[in-house]
């Protein structure tokens, strides 16, 4: 039997205001030459279809699409579980017209193992999938199947109970695979992830899963990436860069070939489709204008970091965009940020707000802009004076 694993596609995300709809129909279109080229049976989408509970129109048309190509040309069965950036009632809203189609849309976890059988293969998949819940369903969907008790339980124990409770549903008969969005401990994160929880709870450990499962397909962090050493246990990764700390990375897909009773083997296809990400890093603007003139980087999204000892002018700002159509961001070092910490008792509010405003954009706020933040301060504390009395 053959698989696809990817998640986290993030559709509708922009890379700080530059949209990505391009490179995401680009993926979805490389992902399901994939899955025609490998005759995989079945695609499992790890979840974080989507980059908000509340997705543009447009969104969830690519969504759609993707789940044409994947049924239609690749002729596949396609697994969807929802992550903590999708709704999961939303996801799952067109379930019982999908599943004619062969398209599982799960958005919430109910404990139960689907049993599915291989469109080209024609070999049995049983399947866990576990939807992200979040803390306010946690204890809602358990309480109904579980004993109270273990409501109080950490978070590993409840998975644990989970586990103990499901896997008896794998069987030797079949391919035994868990679906699943959480946070594993062991797991390298990225700043375009959402936190799971406050405090980073609901980590479990890479142990709790059923020796009987052939392969764990993970979603949440962006970095393709295996849990300690555990090559059943891996994250499928996005399909693009969403970050800066994702610089360098590789994005690609996850290929399984598995038989009964064996762990499955994994190869990576790696995707060629979103646009690089770089960092310039420069004491010199005549220097990034001579990158910019020799067309460096030219296709690539763009952060640019100055170490000039002076903000710039809003005229240098718009000439270096004019030059680099993708510039996301421009961070001007300072000699004060250079500094372990930065004094501030002393000041008044309208030198911390300008010493704000020139660290995040580079240049000196307009005197409007100012009046305007210390206006607006004022009434908030006001506000808060009146609540108080």
């Amino acid at each position: 039997m053959r698989l696809l694993h990817t998640a986290d596609w993030h559709l509708g995300r922009t890379l700080d205001g530059f949209s990505r709809e391009e490179e995401q129909v680009a993926f979805i279109e490389e992902i399901v030459e994939m899955a025609t080229d490998t005759k995989v049976d079945f695609v499992l989408i790890s979840g974080d279809v989507f980059d908000t509970q509340n997705p543009s129109a447009q969104a969830e048309r690519l969504f759609y699409y993707s789940l044409e190509g994947l049924t239609q040309k690749a002729g596949a069965t396609v697994v969807v579980i929802a992550g903590n950036h999708d709704n999961p009632d939303r996801i799952q809203a067109p379930q019982s017209l999908a599943k004619r189609a062969g398209i599982y849309l799960l958005g919430e976890a109910n404990w139960n193992t689907l049993k599915l059988v291989g469109p080209h293969s024609k070999e049995q998949l049983n399947l866990l999938p576990l939807p992200y819940i979040s803390e306010a369903r946690l204890g809602r969907v358990l309480a109904s199947d579980f004993k109270e008790s273990a409501l109080q339980k950490g978070y590993d124990n409840l998975m644990s109970e989970i586990f103990s409770q499901t896997a008896h549903s794998f069987s030797p008969d079949g391919v035994n695979i868990i679906a699943a969005h959480l946070l594993v401990l062991g797991s390298e994160a990225c700043e375009s992830e959402r936190p799971l929880a406050i405090g980073g709870a609901y980590r479990i450990n890479a142990d709790l899963f059923p020796e009987s499962a052939q392969y764990v397909a993970l979603g949440h962090m962006h970095r393709p990436q295996v849990i300690n050493g555990h090559e059943k246990i891996r994250y499928a990764g996005s399909p693009l860069i969403y970050s800066l700390s994702e610089i360098g990375q590789a994005k690609s897909v996850t290929l399984l070939e598995v038989k009964r009773d064996q762990v499955a083997t994994t190869k990576e296809l790696f995707l060629s489709s979103g646009r690089p990400v770089v960092k310039w890093q420069s004491k010199s603007l005549a220097e990034v204008q001579a990158y910019m003139d020799e067309g460096r980087d030219k296709e690539a999204y763009l952060y640019l970091e100055l170490d000039l000892g002076r903000v710039l002018t809003r005229d240098e700002i718009q000439h270096l965009k004019s030059l680099y159509p993708r510039l996301v961001n421009i961070q001007v070092i300072l000699p004060e940020m250079k500094q372990e910490e930065v004094r501030l008792s002393g000041l008044s509010l309208e030198e911390i707000f300008r010493r704000f405003y020139v660290k995040e954009n580079g240049t000196e706020p307009s005197d409007d802009l100012v009046d305007l933040f210390i206006n607006t301060a004022a009434k908030l504390q006001e506000g808060e004076g009146e609540e108080a009395i």
